[in-house]
């Protein structure tokens, strides 16, 4: 494995976001059913690049939906998909989690961001 595979992680400059990861946790409301809520976990330092943001239409009224590109250095345990990261001005959905080279030193997160109409 070449040194710039896993420089992004070594290198604390490209880690330029502080976020906070929340899990997501489902609970017993007072009806019955089920709650989803978030607590927060702890901080990580991120670096996010955005993609092409699309239209969709969520809850009957039209949003826009960017995908995001985030990476973090590992941590164990780690966010999983159906948690969020919150970082100043941004909420990130987390979609997908992987460790690319297997070596348990980066996190390559697929994340999409909710924006107003």
């Amino acid at each position: 494995m070449s040194r710039s595979a896993d420089r992004p992680v070594r290198d604390p400059g490209r880690l330029h976001l502080r976020a906070t990861w929340l899990k997501a946790v489902a609970e017993d409301d007072a009806a019955g059913g089920r709650a989803l809520s978030y607590a927060p976990q702890g901080p990580l330092w991120i670096s996010a690049e955005p993609g092409r943001a699309g239209e969709t239409v969520r809850a009957g009224r039209p949003c826009l939906v960017r995908p995001w590109s985030v990476r973090c250095r590992f941590t164990d345990p780690h966010p999983a998909p159906g948690d969020r990261l919150t970082a100043p001005g941004h909420v990130f959905h987390i979609r997908a989690v992987l460790d690319p080279t297997g070596h348990r030193l980066w996190l390559a997160i697929d994340a999409e961001e909710i924006c107003a109409p």
